[in-house]
C-alpha cells in the first residue's frame, strides 16, 4: 500500500509516514538568543528518534515503561520525545522549576518511571536535584532508596565541537535502528497540568487519544 494511502492509527506511526511523505521538508526550525539556527527535517528526526530507541532497547526501557524528560524545547528534546515514542515507552514531563527541585522529584515519585533524561551541564538543573538522591553506576545505571523505581539516568548534552559528548552527534554516528510493534491502546505520553495547586497532576493519554 501506498504511504498516502495508510491510515496511521499511532503517533509511531504518523510519524514513519510523515518521514516517508514528506522527506527532507522541515519539521522544526529552532533559533537561539545567540543567532544559532538548527533545522530539523521529519526524515532527520525519524532516523535519529530510532536510533535513540535503539538505545533505550540495550538497556531494556520500551513498553510498560514510563521516561521522565527534563529537556527544554530543542532540537534534543524532540528527538528524544519521539525516540521513547518509536522504543513503545512513554514520556512523562518532567518539571523542574522550583528551587529545591520538589516538583521534579513529585512527578518522579508518582509516575513510578524507569527512567530519565536530562542534560547534567544546566546550571541548578535536575541532575543537582536527583544526583543528591541516587548512585550512579556504569552505563547511566542508578539506584536510589528514594525511588526505588528508577534504573537509569541517560544524559543529552550539547556539546557542539564533541560527537561522542553530544546528544544528538552520537546518534548521528550510530546505525542500529529500532522501532516498536506500537498499538493505539499503548500508553502514549504523561503530561502534566499547571499545577495551580502546588504540584501538577499527572495526565495520561494514549496512542488512540
Amino acid at each position: 500500500m501506498e504511504p498516502s494511502q495508510r491510515t496511521p492509527t499511532t503517533l509511531v506511526e504518523l510519524l514513519q509516514l510523515t518521514a516517508e511523505a514528506s522527506g527532507q521538508k522541515p519539521a522544526f526550525i529552532f533559533r537561539d538568543k545567540h543567532g544559532g539556527r538548527r533545522v530539523l527535517s521529519w526524515r532527520q528526526i525519524y532516523d535519529l528518534a530510532g536510533r535513540f530507541a535503539a538505545v533505550l532497547k540495550t538497556k531494556s526501557i520500551g513498553r510498560g515503561h514510563l521516561v521522565v524528560t527534563t529537556l527544554s524545547n530543542s532540537p534534543e528534546r524532540v528527538v528524544c520525545e519521539f525516540g521513547i515514542l518509536l522504543s513503545g515507552a512513554a514520556s512523562v514531563n518532567g518539571q523542574c522549576q522550583l528551587a529545591d527541585g520538589s516538583d521534579l522529584l513529585h512527578i518522579l515519585s508518582k509516575s513510578r518511571a524507569s527512567s530519565i533524561v536530562l542534560d547534567p551541564d544546566v546550571p541548578n538543573g535536575p541532575w543537582d536535584t536527583l544526583k543528591q538522591r541516587v548512585i550512579l553506576g556504569e552505563n547511566g545505571h542508578v539506584t536510589s532508596e528514594d525511588f526505588p523505581h528508577l534504573k537509569h539516568v541517560l544524559f543529552a548534552r550539547r556539546v557542539p565541537n564533541n560527537a561522542d559528548e553530544d546528544f544528538l552527534g552520537h546518534l548521528d554516528q550510530l546505525t542500529e535502528f529500532y522501532q516498536a510493534d506500537v498499538t493505539p491502546d499503548d500508553l502514549m505520553a504523561v503530561f502534566t497540568t499547571s499545577g495551580t495547586t502546588g504540584f501538577s497532576k499527572l495526565v495520561v493519554y494514549g496512542h488512540k487519544n
